[in-house]
């Protein structure tokens, strides 16, 4: 019934897989909430470029080809919102600049509204009481496990 959808997605993932093995950097695991630096190539043959700064608001089909971010950021003293295709060739370089809270949701569209100053933009959206590091999870959890065991099956005074 399918046969068609699932060839076209084993194509796409194949030409991801291809696109991501031969580009010059790594793209970061990077969330709503983070601040990005994303280099953008204004003209290949020319190789001129340009650099945006920005906090990222929304990420769209995450695991696919067509997978894109959107970003707010300031160009020529205007809060500006941009859209880049994260597998696009004229995306030259993507690094992340600060983390952001771990429990955004994908999409803030409320961001964009909030006209934001040009050093606001290059703060990472932290939100929630118990906000914990992305790097501190994983730890965390491990001692609390350890701590569980080691007093399983004791008697309580």
């Amino acid at each position: 019934m399918h046969r068609g959808k699932t060839l076209i997605s084993h194509i796409d993932s194949g030409e991801r897989k291809r696109i991501e093995g031969t580009r010059q950097f790594e793209m970061p695991n990077y969330r709503s909430g983070d601040v990005l630096e994303v280099t953008m190539f204004n003209s290949l043959s020319e190789g001129t470029f340009n650099t945006f700064t920005g906090v990222i608001y929304a990420n769209k089909m995450r695991k696919n080809l067509r997978h894109s971010f959107k970003m707010n950021t300031i160009v020529d003293s205007v809060n500006t919102s941009i859209m880049f295709k994260a597998h696009s060739p004229m995306i030259g370089k993507v690094s992340l600049v600060k983390y952001g809270s771990n429990q955004l949701r994908n999409k803030m569209n409320q961001i964009p509204d909030l006209n934001l100053s040009k050093n606001r933009l290059k703060e990472p959206v932290i939100k929630g009481k118990g906000y914990k590091h992305r790097n501190d999870i994983g730890q965390k959890q491990e001692k609390r496990k350890a701590s569980q065991e080691s007093t399983r099956g004791r008697a309580q005074k």
